[in-house]
């Protein structure tokens, strides 16, 4: 059992594999529905859990054009019904689930391209925290960047960063956060919301990668600013795309955090040429990153298969928000998290149908579908290596729980893929779902950190 961190293994991964790389970004052709993109899909207010003198704002971008995937229809999940014993229903979601899986490896392996690729308009949401300032400038300092876990959306880090914000303040940051943003992914949230319809029946975890990248490199504004920013933004000039793809920001230090499915897109995205200088520094939190040997492709696909069984078997509709909120209450799954996450979750992860009831902004079709994915995790650990070394990695990583898929020593062999620049440390209060279950600890971890190697951004307010 390893206690504190992960310490260097005496040899290395003994396993090669050859990974795909990303796909290129293309511009959207002037004739489709990106002349008119849509409005908000929430009608709930929208307030930030920080300290009051931190202000939200949402933002609508487009994804990355075109898809890796092809568009093909999404399966409906076996509904429950009356005469149907469970069992039934179980085998129906199994086969349901093998076949997401299916279709997924197919598409990996090259079988689908006669499909074309999905040329569908897109969009992808993103929350925006900034102090609140007289003017419009704002102290030089970091870029916090957080990308979610499979199922989740990006108001899930938001207990995480209150505790931040007051650790900084209590301890006194040698760091300044200048601005944050929290993404959706395509498929999840209120991206998930302003793209129904529109989604496909496959999903590559390289997408996920394509869309933050396009952001980032594309419609993230040039500086922080306090200033009031439009609900869609503007994509920067070509020049400065350019900028940044071959020297990075110049009115910014980007920090990337990504957890799970999160963690394993910023790899993809910081390990590519035309992304990694995009990053100064990347938090991983347990990423769902694999070895293909000896935990195979077909065991980790096994393993993903049986997330989607889960993923398909879950409720996804409830009367009303407290109802959700009192059965997650009473379900093991939920009470190992803090309480204020599964107060955000329930107000944001939910939506408002037109008979009053609530259901998941994220479906668990989509979600099942996400879990299919069969190489993009395995892939991500031939690319890690490939991070420059300049761009300091940091670990948080559980101190072990048994769960399928998360084998020490396999962990502690990621947490050393780029020896160079890296650290690590283990939560030994957590499963997989850090941000979930112990949002104070990941804020700490993240500020010893960002306090470790900051010691000199701090400005004069």
């Amino acid at each position: 059992m390893f206690t504190g961190s992960y310490p260097k293994p005496d040899a290395p991964w003994p396993y090669t594999y050859n990974p795909r790389i990303l796909e290129p970004i293309l511009p959207y052709p002037t004739a489709t529905s990106h002349t008119s993109p849509p409005s908000l899909p929430t009608t709930r207010q929208a307030r930030s859990l920080l300290h009051p003198e931190w202000t939200l704002s949402t933002h609508v971008v487009p994804a990355a054009y075109p898809r890796t995937t092809p568009l093909v229809p999404v399966p409906p999940i076996p509904a429950f019904a009356f005469g149907k014993d469970k069992k039934q229903r179980r085998e129906e979601i199994v086969a349901l689930a093998n076949e997401l899986a299916e279709a997924k490896l197919k598409q990996g392996k090259g079988e689908l391209k006669s499909l074309g690729r999905d040329q569908t308009a897109l969009w992808c949401c993103v929350n925006r925290y900034v102090r609140k300032r007289s003017g419009s400038g704002i102290p030089k300092g970091i870029t916090l960047f957080f990308a979610h876990a499979n199922g989740f959306m990006k108001e899930i880090w938001e207990p995480t960063l209150l505790h931040l914000v007051n650790i900084m303040r209590e301890k006194g940051a040698s760091y300044e956060v200048a601005e944050i943003w929290c993404f959706d992914g395509a498929n999840h949230g209120d991206s998930a919301i302003v793209n129904e319809g529109k989604l496909s029946g496959i999903y590559d975890w390289q997408d996920n990668a394509r869309d933050l990248s396009n952001f980032l490199t594309n419609y993230l504004p040039h500086a922080p600013t306090s200033s009031d920013l439009p609900t869609h933004l503007s994509r920067v000039s070509p020049s400065e795309s350019k900028r940044r793809e071959e020297h990075g920001f110049a009115e910014r230090t980007l920090v990337g955090v990504g957890h799970s499915y999160g963690g394993c897109s910023i790899v993809w995205s910081a390990s590519h040429k035309l992304y990694s200088h995009l990053f100064d520094s990347i938090i991983l939190v347990d990423p769902i990153i694999a070895g293909a040997i000896p935990y195979s492709a077909e065991h980790f696909a096994a393993y993903l298969n049986g997330m989607s069984v889960g993923a398909l078997s879950r409720r996804d509709t409830w009367s009303s928000r407290e109802e959700a909120l009192r059965l997650f209450q009473a379900s093991a799954f939920f009470q190992k998290w803090d309480p204020e996450v599964l107060k955000v979750y329930v107000e944001y992860g939910l939506r408002e149908n037109p008979d009053g009831s609530v259901s998941l902004k994220t479906k668990s079709i989509q979600e099942a579908i996400t879990f299919a994915e069969q190489l993009s995790s395995i892939e991500a650990w031939y690319h890690l290596p490939n991070i420059d070394e300049r761009i300091a990695l940091k670990f948080i990583m559980p101190a072990g729980n048994g769960e399928p898929g998360d084998k020490a020593e396999e962990k502690q062999h990621l947490v050393w893929r780029r020896p160079v620049n890296c650290s690590n440390v283990l939560n030994p209060n957590a499963g997989h779902l850090i941000p979930h279950e112990t949002p104070h600890q990941l804020a700490e971890d993240i500020h010893a950190f960002l306090q470790s190697k900051y010691p000199l951004l701090k400005n004069r307010l």
